[in-house]
């Protein structure tokens, strides 16, 4: 057990320290800075955190093995990158914290120990019996790359994105299971590269027409899609995109595509491996499909 006189855990203060049993953090402690609790390899020990946390670093948490029943206080203000990546053995209830304002998207390491990987956001591959909902807070206006990349929610989540969102960034909600269909909000300009890749989903997708961009694989399988569980129905694709990317809508269920009059350009397997795809209405103004932008869709006409 701590002393209740500390009020910060340093850099690298106990990274790949071996302890046993438990380590309680007292309530006294409000700031955890980078890489204070990461690579410590014993998978005995429980950490409790306290309800006083604000602070959490960049890697904080990174690549521990130790358990930690995961509730997140309230008065948290600010998550580092890749906080919690890879910290596998944390379980219980996940939410995020109400008064949280910035969540770190700019730190690339590899000063103490290796380069972040863009995959690698502040949950990415966190936890195992995870269980609870996504609910994005009103700070968060960007939502930072790979942010919840991979997070071990045992029976799926679901996401809340509130009005004011703008971006999704790269691999942000990647190898997820969304249990009801994710709503978009009218302010949502640019969903970025895998965003959604290799994720199952549920329903229609429904983009608003503000979206601009969307990036390689943004809704695309990865190369163990199950095709039953992919979007369907009908994809109306947004009014502003000229260009469909690189696998974007790969291995989804849909039934019908329709790729509006701004499009030119439509990117090697953009919609590839549709295999319930039965109508394809393509706007007048493409000037380019790119290779295999349409196999393995067999019921097309």
């Amino acid at each position: 057990i701590l002393p209740k006189s500390i009020t910060c855990i340093g850099e690298c203060a106990l990274s790949e320290t071996q302890l046993s049993n438990m380590l309680v953090i007292p309530n006294s402690v409000k700031q955890i800075n980078d890489y204070a609790l990461a690579y410590m390899p014993e998978v005995n020990l429980e950490v409790v955190l306290p309800d006083s946390l604000e602070y959490i670093g960049n890697c904080a948490f990174m690549d521990s093995k130790f358990k930690c029943n995961f509730k997140m206080p309230n008065s948290v203000y600010y998550i580092g990158r890749a906080a919690f990546a890879n910290a596998v053995n944390f379980y219980g209830s996940f939410r995020l914290s109400d008064n949280l304002r910035e969540i770190n998207d700019t730190f690339e390491g590899g000063e103490i120990y290796p380069l972040l990987s863009e995959e690698q956001g502040a949950f990415y591959n966190m936890g195992h019996d995870m269980v609870g909902d996504i609910v994005i807070p009103q700070s968060l206006i960007k939502i930072p790359k790979g942010l919840f990349n991979n997070i071990g929610f045992a029976k799926g989540t679901t996401l809340t994105l509130h009005d004011g969102v703008t971006a999704i960034g790269t691999w942000a909600f990647a190898n997820l299971k969304f249990n009801t269909p994710i709503n978009f909000p009218a302010s949502l300009t640019v969903i970025h590269a895998n965003a959604f890749t290799g994720c199952q989903m549920q329903g229609n997708l429904l983009l608003s027409d503000n979206i601009t961009f969307m990036g390689d694989g943004a809704f695309g399988g990865d190369e163990e899609w199950d095709i039953s569980d992919g979007l369907i129905g009908d994809l109306i694709l947004p009014k502003r995109i000229s260009v469909i990317n690189k696998g974007v809508f790969a291995g989804q269920n849909f039934t019908s595509v329709t790729i509006p009059e701004t499009v030119t350009t439509i990117q090697p397997y953009a919609f590839k491996g549709l295999e319930f795809l039965k109508t394809i209405n393509i706007g007048k103004n493409v000037d380019y499909i790119g290779y295999q932008a349409f196999s393995g869709c067999p019921n097309t006409q």
